[in-house]
């Protein structure tokens, strides 16, 4: 036979579910904060560093491009300036920068 609760009763499951539901959206915050340190946003890369990355890879613009899955034009224009990579682009770069030709594997 069940037992019926009381409305206090009740009232203080719901009220427990909701302080548990409170910690774990404090964890999911805590865990994108954890996330943002391990994997930071990349910085806004200038004309200079991607000709210094390009250079560290001895690779052709070209080569790099079809890397980052760009157009060579695109990356010409980086290089002088003219744009700046973000995104998945800006993403590579960083890898690239930190990790040099490790990131080429299998490419």
């Amino acid at each position: 036979m069940k037992k019926k609760r009381d409305k206090h009763e009740i009232r203080d499951m719901v009220e427990t579910e909701l302080l548990e539901l409170s910690k774990v959206m404090v964890v999911t915050e805590s865990m994108r904060k954890f996330d943002e340190l391990k994997y930071p946003r990349p910085r806004r890369y200038r004309a200079s560093d991607i000709k210094k990355i390009r250079g560290q890879l001895e690779v052709s613009q070209a080569v790099l491009a079809y890397i980052l899955n760009v157009r060579k034009t695109t990356l010409q224009k980086w290089e002088l300036g003219i744009n700046t990579p973000n995104g998945s682009s800006a993403r590579l770069l960083q890898l690239m920068e930190q990790k040099g030709k490790e990131v080429l594997q299998g490419v």
